[in-house]
């Protein structure tokens, strides 16, 4: 739509240097927004930066039906806590259920997609062409109403047990969330430790977590290296047919 109306005369088409530009700023920005909110939910919580990417997701969407931009901190978090809330039977078969919600998603958009343009698919035709610029508009602006409809659920979502343990050291307020999620009640307590007396997790942890006594001889390394180095050639597979397909 975008290179039928701004770029009429390459036969509906976009120009190489728009169309890298395009893909590259969204690849780009899955790395930057995966690796930084990934940090960010280790240092402050995975609950509070899950809720901080809802809003920007909604703004960025908002933002990206007059500017193209978007953001992608929101999808290690989605897999960090429900990894971190269940169990080792289910965790599996759980986080498979997050990242296939990826591709019911893609399902739906279509679908609202050809439901816009059939709204408009008489304008198109016997008006102006131009009615495409309220088309890719409005299919993107609608991106924000799923995110909205998940504030209230979000801000009420305990931390996870893990961090609550692990960083906050805080054994009780775990033990309770637990309870509280697994029974599907809400009143579980709210974070109230000391940050300065959190234990956060350094580079020399993590250092020493990957390489010692070595690499070669590191268990962690090697789980690590696989689950990353396969889900890479996944996104490979992927992104060539979502993104970069001519």
């Amino acid at each position: 739509m975008i290179a039928i109306l701004y770029y009429p005369q390459f036969n509906g088409k976009l120009p190489l240097t728009p169309d890298l530009w395009i893909t590259g700023v969204a690849l780009a920005g899955a790395l930057v927004g995966q690796v930084g909110f990934g940090l960010m939910g280790d240092y402050l919580g995975r609950r509070k930066v899950y809720l901080i990417t809802l809003f920007l997701i909604i703004g960025a969407t908002i933002g990206q039906a007059l500017a193209a931009s978007t953001v992608k901190g929101d999808y290690p978090l989605s897999a960090t806590i429900m990894c971190e809330y269940a169990n080792k039977k289910w965790r599996g078969s759980l986080l498979a259920a997050v990242f296939a919600a990826q591709g019911f998603g893609i399902i739906s958009g279509a679908i609202v997609s050809l439901a816009v343009m059939a709204c408009f698919q008489s304008a198109i035709k016997h008006t102006s062409i131009l009615y495409l610029d309220y088309v890719w508009r409005i299919i993107i602006g609608l991106g924000c109403v799923p995110a909205v409809a998940t504030i209230y659920l979000r801000a009420k979502l305990p931390e996870t047990p893990r961090f609550t343990v692990d960083v906050a050291k805080d054994l009780t307020r775990a033990d309770k969330n637990m309870a509280v999620v697994y029974a599907n009640r809400g009143d579980f307590q709210e974070p109230n430790t000391d940050p300065d007396k959190m234990d956060r997790i350094s580079w020399r942890d993590l250092k020493a977590y990957l390489t010692s006594p070595s690499i070669l001889r590191n268990r962690n390394f090697w789980v690590l290296f696989g689950t990353a180095s396969t889900w890479f050639f996944v996104d490979i597979a992927f992104y060539s047919q979502a993104g970069l397909k001519s």
